[in-house]
């Protein structure tokens, strides 16, 4: 693997680390700006080492815009609870319009050949997603407002699709010299 994409990877994870560490305490603040920072990074790598073509782009943007979606929906209807400070006035929380950030663009450089099969996508998104949130309601990133496995199931099940839609969307983009 070139460097670069390992230097994608460890931002990705630094920034979930960081998060993490300190969504539901009172490092809010420092949190934020060291997420901004190692967000910025990730940017900035994937930009210089040209890791997206522009077809990349538009299927880690639909990801993202799906990702953000499906959060404001959940946390609109009451479902689950994000940790956030009293300043952060925005829809969702800063720290996950960030993860969503990062995941989307560290996701598709790392693991391109996943998107070019629509159904292993789904079933990748569905499992790491919805395992990662359960992680992160149980270390207190956020609450679900009632049974966890039930809605943690409606969550894989809307990545499965959500997911094959997307790796079937990157099928239909990309050029055929690129596949």
């Amino acid at each position: 693997m070139e460097k670069e994409k390992i230097a994608n990877i460890c931002c990705y994870y630094l920034t979930s680390i960081i998060a993490a560490l300190t969504v539901s305490r009172s490092t809010f603040v420092t949190g934020y700006i060291l997420v901004t920072i190692t967000t910025s990074l990730n940017l900035f790598i994937v930009s210089y080492y040209r890791l997206l073509s522009q077809y990349d782009f538009l299927v880690t943007l639909v990801l993202m815009t799906a990702g953000l979606m499906i959060d404001f929906t959940l946390q609109q209807a009451g479902i689950i609870v994000f940790n956030a400070p009293t300043f952060d006035k925005l829809p969702l929380p800063y720290w996950m319009v960030i993860l969503w950030v990062s995941f989307s663009t560290n996701t598709f450089t790392v693991t391109r050949w996943i998107y070019s099969h629509p159904i292993y996508t789904g079933l990748a998104l569905c499992i790491g997603i919805t395992l990662g949130y359960w992680i992160g309601i149980r270390i207190g990133m956020g609450r679900l407002s009632g049974d966890d496995i039930r809605y943690l199931g409606y969550w894989s099940i809307y990545w499965l699709f959500a997911g094959s839609i997307i790796g079937y969307l990157n099928l239909q983009i990309q050029p055929r010299t690129v596949r």
